[in-house]
């Protein structure tokens, strides 16, 4: 281990047994062991951390976000030796403050005063000692007037106030901070985040997470990204956090479109529905059997309305939140172009290195944020409900297709794919529409086979009448 560094994780793997049954009795053990179906497990094994390689140096600021789920608390925990890892090593050098579990070890039948006297004794502190930061407890918590209040009658936000208050008594090496600065109002948070500032000018070696980004960005200099309980990356913090905003919202917009594709399969099958019940009607039916297929078309064709109308909203809810996205990265760049501008200014005045590295780190989130600023646009702008109602795998095949008519020797292959490409004629756009006319027009000129030329026919006909159907539609 370096001697500047204080923490340093090499390979840990963290696994968790989820049990299936709960064994509470001696019986439930017995059954357990002889039941002919012992060698079945009775839990799964869950992997929370993937093989973690990680060194923080003294005096360093360090943020780690991600997604619920991803290994955050754990890692914390391990950092903390509140947990062991199932592989790997950790090495601390140095007295850690963990506000992990706030309140862990408070008594609830004792007042506020009993619990900062107990809590203290068990962080080390001797009864002097205690005496001495009692009144800067109390200050800091701003729970003075209920501190001969038993703990029981405190409210979750109170508790946590006491707890991390309390906590402060301690002189740390390391502060481990697990989303505790959301506790409290709006004038404690500033207190506690006023007290991370001071311990980062303390040089105190800090490691935070939380999922509140602009406190990340204000507090760490660097941050790491956890997902699936694997680093994805790390580095300086607005680095980070812009792909972050990007991972999470190219997640969004997937979710959108699932969501919107399986309105779109809802809308095929009662369109499907619909069809069958307007054969029926067709047919010469009893006066009951009719009204009865009435009803039907009735019910099917106000779900089929209301089914339009849900997907249209949701689609327009989708246009909106890329609009909003494409205005956060514009906001972020102006920020940075700013920041950019200002630095080198300063940089004409005074030369420094310091100076110089932060100017290239800026201009290189300034390229990455236009970058993803412009793939969206880019996707806005061709982008129509066709598209995002359509699954990626439908249009994959639509492309093969028509590759495979290209290039297909044999006329009775191509009539087999041009059979393949009329089943999903209604699923094209008015583009796609016309690029495959022009190709079987083409087709239909070159050929001399009569069943070919017919199937050509007929097809190109059904290109037409589906692009009169749209441009009516428009």
């Amino acid at each position: 281990m370096d001697a500047k560094e204080v923490i340093k994780i090499q390979n840990v793997t963290k696994y968790f047994r989820i049990y299936h049954e709960k064994k509470t009795t001696l019986v439930d053990y017995l059954i357990s062991i002889f039941s002919p179906n012992k060698k079945m497990r009775d839990y799964e094994t869950i992997c929370v951390l993937k093989n973690i390689n990680l060194s923080v140096k003294k005096g360093e600021c360090i943020g780690i976000i991600g997604r619920n789920g991803s290994g955050k608390t754990t890692l914390l925990r391990i950092i903390a030796s509140i947990i062991i890892p199932s592989s790997g090593r950790v090495d601390v050098n140095g007295r850690i403050l963990p506000f992990i579990e706030l309140g862990v070890g408070f008594n609830p039948e004792l007042t506020g005063k009993e619990n900062i006297f107990m809590y203290g004794s068990i962080l080390g502190l001797s009864r002097e000692q205690i005496r001495n930061k009692f009144e800067s407890v109390i200050e800091f918590s701003g729970l003075r007037n209920f501190i001969d209040t038993k703990l029981k009658n405190y409210s979750s936000g109170m508790q946590a106030r006491l707890a991390f208050s309390t906590a402060l008594m301690n002189d740390p090496d390391i502060v481990l901070i697990d989303e505790v600065l959301a506790v409290g109002d709006n004038s404690f948070q500033k207190r506690c985040l006023n007290k991370m500032r001071e311990f980062k000018k303390e040089k105190k070696t800090i490691v935070f997470v939380s999922h509140n980004l602009e406190q990340v960005k204000s507090i760490c200099d660097k941050t790491i990204l956890l997902d699936y309980g694997e680093i994805i990356m790390s580095g300086n913090t607005d680095d980070v956090i812009s792909f972050y905003k990007e991972k999470l919202f190219e997640e969004d917009r997937m979710d959108f479109e699932e969501k919107i594709r399986a309105e779109e399969r809802k809308i095929m099958r009662l369109e499907g529905n619909r069809k069958k019940m307007q054969h029926m009607f067709r047919r010469k039916l009893s006066a009951v059997e009719k009204k009865h297929v009435e009803r039907e078309l009735w019910k099917i064709n106000n779900a089929l309305e209301k089914v339009r109308m849900e997907n249209r909203e949701l689609y327009g809810e989708f246009k909106n939140t890329i609009d909003m996205q494409i205005n956060e990265y514009n906001a972020l760049l102006e920020e940075n172009i700013k920041k950019a501008t200002e630095m080198k200014k300063a940089l004409k005045k005074k030369k420094r290195m310091a100076l110089k590295k932060q100017l290239v780190q800026i201009e290189k989130s300034v390229s990455y944020l236009k970058n993803a600023r412009d793939k969206l646009i880019l996707y806005s702008k061709k982008m129509t409900y066709k598209d995002v109602s359509q699954a990626p795998e439908e249009k994959q095949k639509l492309r093969d297709v028509i590759e495979q008519i290209q290039i297909a020797q044999e006329d009775g292959v191509k009539i087999e794919l041009i059979k393949e490409l009329e089943k999903n004629i209604n699923k094209l756009d008015r583009k796609k529409i016309e690029k495959i006319k022009h190709l079987l027009r083409q087709e239909l000129k070159n050929t001399k086979d009569m069943t070919y030329k017919l199937q050509l026919t007929k097809i190109i006909k059904q290109l037409i009448l589906e692009e009169m159907k749209d441009e009516q539609g428009n």
